[in-house]
């Protein structure tokens, strides 16, 4: 069994999340569920307390990765690392009230995980 940090991926492609899901639990990591839309995340995370999420921005439906962060991160200080194709400055500007833990740019590898996952308690 699993000992790692407890995982919420927000993705709505699902082959990336898949890869995501499969590269994390390589990384010793449990990926507790994984959500399509912000409104899907805000449930999964209210029910499921995460150490970390993986959000990211460019989500479909009513809320973004961003409004979606900025809304956990109101309701509890649950770390968020964002992923993105999108890494201009106006896209950074939105992130930085929320502070996220980390932002990784689209496509990752395995070494920009393993970095992310440092930033946790004990990482």
């Amino acid at each position: 069994m699993t000992t790692g940090p407890r995982i919420v991926i927000v993705e709505d492609e699902m082959i990336i999340a898949l890869d995501l899901q499969t590269r994390l639990q390589r990384l010793g990591c449990t990926v507790l569920a994984t959500a399509t839309s912000g409104e899907e995340a805000i449930r999964i995370v209210a029910a499921s307390q995460p150490d970390l999420i993986f959000m990211d921005i460019g989500l479909s439906g009513q809320l973004d990765g961003i409004d979606t962060a900025a809304h956990i991160h109101a309701q509890a200080a649950i770390p968020i690392v964002f992923l993105s194709a999108y890494t201009d400055p106006s896209t950074r500007t939105r992130m930085a009230p929320i502070m996220p833990s980390s932002l990784i740019a689209k496509p990752f590898a395995d070494a920009e995980l393993r970095e992310a996952l440092r930033l946790l308690p004990g990482g």
